[in-house]
């Protein structure tokens, strides 16, 4: 089945995020690269406000880099709690609706 011109113009959409994603990534050293990544996923579309890189640190998630018009108190989530906590424990996608 072919694909629409919307769907189209999404996946050159994505493919041109990707690439630019994929520049930053190669190119930079790992802070500067995560920085430009939450920036340039945070700009990519309306839906996001905010958008945070976390690392994982021993047992706990460690917020490396992110990009929002407010700071969060989450910089350190113990694993197992929260939805984020939870996710990176289970190494699974939570969806919140």
């Amino acid at each position: 089945m072919p694909k629409s011109a919307t769907q189209a113009t999404q996946s050159a959409d994505y493919s041109s995020l990707l690439a630019t994603l994929n520049r930053a990534l190669s190119a930079e050293p790992v802070a500067k690269a995560l920085t430009m990544s939450v920036r340039i996923l945070r700009e990519s579309s309306d839906h996001f406000d905010w958008v945070g890189i976390y690392l994982v640190r021993e047992n706990d998630l460690v917020l490396a880099a992110y990009a929002g018009d407010e700071e969060t108190e989450h910089v350190m989530i113990p694993m197992g709690q929260g939805i984020c906590g939870s996710a990176a424990k289970e190494g699974a996608t939570i969806i919140v609706p």
